[in-house]
């Protein structure tokens, strides 16, 4: 399977997810990734709960050139104070193939979701102060 048959099965994928498990929250799925160096396919959820956001992310780890030479998913949920942010990181791929990603998606997105949105607040581990 290449690149593009990989992502056309994620984005199926991405939309039965979506209408079971994100039925009502609002998910927006972002294409194009926030690089000006590299362009390379991606794929980022994400919504918020209140004041906690959540995403779930499948990106590449590239070569010197900017080629895929393996990609991951993770699901993180963060939330910003006023001078702080608090951000929980799960990876449930890591250094893949993006064939393994493509052909589990619907379960690795339930997965990510059922995890994500299980931590508490309190659970989530500060990270940067933003001022």
């Amino acid at each position: 399977m290449n690149e593009t048959e990989s992502f056309n099965k994620i984005d199926n994928g991405i939309n039965i997810f979506k209408k079971v498990e994100g039925y009502g929250k609002s998910i927006k799925v972002e294409k194009l990734p926030k690089s000006d160096w590299f362009d390379f396919k991606w794929r980022q959820l994400t919504w918020h709960v209140n004041d906690l956001e959540y995403l779930i992310e499948i990106f590449p780890k590239l070569d010197k050139t900017g080629e895929p030479i393996s990609w991951s998913l993770y699901s993180a949920v963060y939330y910003d104070t006023e001078d702080s942010r608090y951000y929980y990181k799960h990876f449930l791929a890591k250094e893949v193939s993006l064939e393994s990603i493509a052909n589990n998606i619907v379960q690795m997105l339930v997965a990510s979701f059922n995890h994500i949105s299980s931590v508490q607040k309190a659970d989530i581990p500060y990270v940067i102060r933003l001022k």
